[in-house]
């Protein structure tokens, strides 16, 4: 900023857009679905990451 303050922290999740939700058809609680149980939680066949991550991209190794 002009007074030299910035920001100190960290952003878990940032969504920039260019227009409104009217704009997307979409609501609020649509990208709040999205953001805490949206697909890129789970792989291809819908099993949840075991661990930090997925095992190999969009595959979760079941034994």
């Amino acid at each position: 900023t002009p007074k030299g303050r910035w920001f100190d922290g960290t952003i878990d999740f940032l969504r920039l857009a260019q227009g409104t939700l009217a704009d997307a058809d979409t609501t609020i609680e649509e990208l709040y679905a999205w953001e805490f149980n949206g697909p890129f939680l789970r792989d291809f066949t819908g099993r949840e990451a075991e661990g930090r991550r997925r095992d190999a991209g969009a595959i979760e190794l079941v034994e």
